[in-house]
């Protein structure tokens, strides 16, 4: 009994066994219908429909050859210079297709007008290019706005840390005075068997006068010393009891002042004090008000650029695609600008490889390599004998005009080490490992899958 593929309602279950010649190995082959779906598909299907065909290396050579051919033709036709094709013509392995393509190229490439189209696509893309251009460069413009702005507020930031690191550093400047005063009361009260009180010493405990007229000589007398700071007179009294060297006073005045200017500095009020804290946090906030002010003069408020920026990225976003989909449909826009003249060149390209018709070259090919191979027959069992000389097995089951079968098993390779160590094989038909038919129809499926399977097999 010869091949034969003419009805298209047949399901094609291919198996790729890469056997090699070995004198042991499986006896015989059973094919399972592995799940339930697949019981429920094949299941009614009697076995003597299950059709298996051993291909020899020469046969699956040939059907591999033509489906690299058929390849190389889809790959040109892909291409938006369809003229590749006459790269590939000496490479091909079907004479028949070579001598199509040779007889008939030229005249088929007569209404091809290829640098045309090409001069108006590149136009085309220029002027994209040069919106994208235009886009990248607003976003990078924004982008600097955006970085000046936050410039300022980061300098503000920045100083408004140090103001903090100061009123930190002078709460411990406060507390590091009375401890060492302290301590030296101790020392003293230790060494002189005296008792001097800490509260009477403190630099804490002082009073706090208005200058006038930027004066404190009113405010010293009955004082130990008196300091101005601002408009301010800050005086100290020790008790009587307390006599002082000149080092021992001196060396308190400057404790007392250092003190002062650092509590003076602390001082929370309103208005602030000049020279405090709070002054320089005011005079701060006062300069970067001014220097937003001026900014946003000649940029906008903050909202407003970074509104201009989101609508400029969002528009260098649009124009890159713009470019990439222009460029990614190349071909299609050759295509549209040579109109009917280029389908109808690429129709008379795709008939050498249309399997669908039995009477393009490469169909004539495969009909020439099918012809005498002839099939086995499931038995009752689904079993069939092995034949050990085989490279790869093509199991066809007949639908028998039912709907559905256009289905086709993903071949499966086995391993010629292993395989000659067992006495049968058996062939799992799942629903994990079926596919659609292709729209080429049953030879079009057919070499596909021999040929998919030569390609993993050589990988």
């Amino acid at each position: 009994m010869k091949f034969s593929l003419s009805r298209l309602a047949v399901m094609i279950v291919t198996a790729t066994i890469i056997t090699g010649c070995f004198n042991s190995g499986p006896k015989s082959l059973t094919v399972d219908l592995g799940d339930s779906a697949t019981r429920s598909l094949l299941g009614s299907i009697p076995p003597s429909n299950f059709k298996v065909y051993f291909l020899d290396n020469h046969t699956f050579q040939i059907i591999s050859d033509i489906y690299m051919d058929k390849l190389l033709v889809e790959k040109s036709l892909s291409s938006p210079d369809i003229r590749i094709i006459e790269q590939y013509i000496p490479t091909l392995n079907s004479g028949a297709l070579r001598d199509y393509y040779n007889v008939n190229l030229n005249s088929f490439m007569q209404s091809f007008h290829y640098e045309k189209a090409i001069m108006s696509f590149n136009e085309g893309l220029r002027e994209l290019q040069k919106e994208l251009e235009v886009a990248q460069e607003n976003v990078i413009k924004q982008s600097k706005v955006i970085d000046k702005y936050n410039a300022i507020l980061t300098r503000e930031r920045l100083a408004r840390e140090n103001i903090e690191d100061e009123i930190e550093s002078s709460k411990l400047k406060l507390r590091s005075l009375e401890n060492e005063l302290s301590k030296e009361v101790d020392d003293y009260n230790f060494e002189n068997k005296k008792k001097i009180r800490f509260s009477d010493v403190s630099f804490a405990a002082h009073d706090t006068f208005t200058s006038i007229k930027g004066s404190c000589k009113r405010f010293t007398k009955g004082y130990t010393l008196t300091i101005r700071k601002g408009s301010y007179c800050f005086s100290k009294k020790l008790p009587h009891s307390i006599k002082l060297t000149r080092n021992e006073f001196n060396r308190y005045k400057q404790g007392f002042t250092q003190y002062i200017e650092n509590r003076y500095k602390l001082t929370k009020s309103h208005p602030a004090l000049k020279g405090s804290y709070i002054d320089k946090k005011d005079q701060l906030r006062k300069r970067t008000r001014i220097e937003i002010a001026s900014y946003e003069n000649v940029n906008g408020s903050k909202k407003n650029i970074y509104e201009k920026s989101a609508l400029y990225e969002n528009t260098l976003r649009q124009n890159r695609y713009t470019v990439e989909h222009y460029i990614r449909n190349k071909t299609k826009y050759i295509e549209e600008y040579l109109g009917e003249d280029f389908i109808n060149i690429k129709s008379k390209i795709s008939y050498g490889i249309d399997l669908s018709d039995p009477n393009s070259p490469l169909s004539k090919d495969v009909l020439s390599s099918l012809s005498n191979i002839h099939p086995e027959t499931l038995d009752s069992l689904y079993q069939v004998d092995f034949d050990s000389n085989s490279s790869m097995v093509v199991i066809v089951v007949d639908s028998k005009g039912q709907e559905g079968f256009p289905m086709f098993m993903q071949p499966k390779v086995i391993d010629q080490e292993t395989i000659g160590k067992i006495d049968s094989l058996t062939y799992s038909l799942n629903s994990s490992n079926l596919e659609s038919v292709s729209s080429g129809g049953t030879y079009d499926t057919f070499i596909t899958l021999v040929g998919e399977s030569f390609i993993r097999w050589k990988e």
